[in-house]
């Protein structure tokens, strides 16, 4: 596997294609729009008659997507009456993508009481 621009110098025939196949990995952090533009030129001497059609974009809005879980624990099988409790909540993000505590909501309630 090779990186960075592709610069390739072939022969296609008339009627012919060539198919280019790229992968990528977004960083976790990325936002915004990724985008991926192709220019194909003809070499010095032949004439193009459509130079329009020779560039082209994609263009995609980078979402976040996250496998949030959450536990919550005393360590106690019963709760003495008259006394504190004190609970861990635990929150796990399996990703892939980052989440921001401004992003997210966590929110507890308090336990209620007999």
């Amino acid at each position: 596997m090779r990186s960075g621009n592709i610069n390739d110098v072939v022969t296609i025939p008339p009627a012919s294609k060539i198919t280019y196949t790229v992968k990528g990995k977004l960083s976790s952090t990325a936002s915004g729009t990724l985008s991926n533009t192709v220019t194909v030129t003809a070499p010095q001497g032949v004439n193009d008659p459509n130079t329009a059609n020779n560039s082209a974009t994609d263009s995609d809005t980078i979402a976040f997507k996250a496998d949030l879980k959450v536990t919550i624990t005393d360590g106690k099988a019963a709760a003495v009456a008259g006394t504190q409790n004190t609970y861990t909540i635990v929150v796990t993000n399996a990703g892939p993508s980052n989440v921001t505590s401004q992003s997210s909501g966590i929110a507890s309630r308090a336990p209620s009481r007999a």
